[in-house]
């Protein structure tokens, strides 16, 4: 099992609306977009992130104001602001189909 400080250097950062959001990227296939709930991060994905990436690209992030994503007090924190850094995460990473 990894640990958290392992999950953390092995993620990167996209900057989306000036912001520095993290994600993990890993495995090849079809993309698996791997999304947390309220109050959590992709560290709720790390028990079965590794074995998911044996069939597929899988891409977890942590929304803005969690996890180790920036946590601005002036930004937008609905259910649109979420969607509009999926897209552009995505779309930065040239993905254009995912599940």
């Amino acid at each position: 099992m990894k640990s958290l400080k392992h999950w953390e250097s092995t993620g990167k950062y996209a900057r989306i609306d000036h912001h520095q959001v993290f994600y993990q990227d890993n495995g090849q296939g079809e993309t698996l977009l791997l999304l947390h709930g309220f109050a959590t991060s992709s560290w709720d994905w790390h028990q079965v992130y590794d074995q998911l990436t044996k069939e597929y690209r899988v891409i977890a992030l942590d929304f803005l104001g969690f996890g180790f994503s920036d946590k601005p007090r002036s930004a937008s924190y609905t259910t649109h602001s979420r969607i509009n850094t999926i897209q552009q995460l995505l779309g930065g990473l040239g993905i254009k189909e995912d599940h």
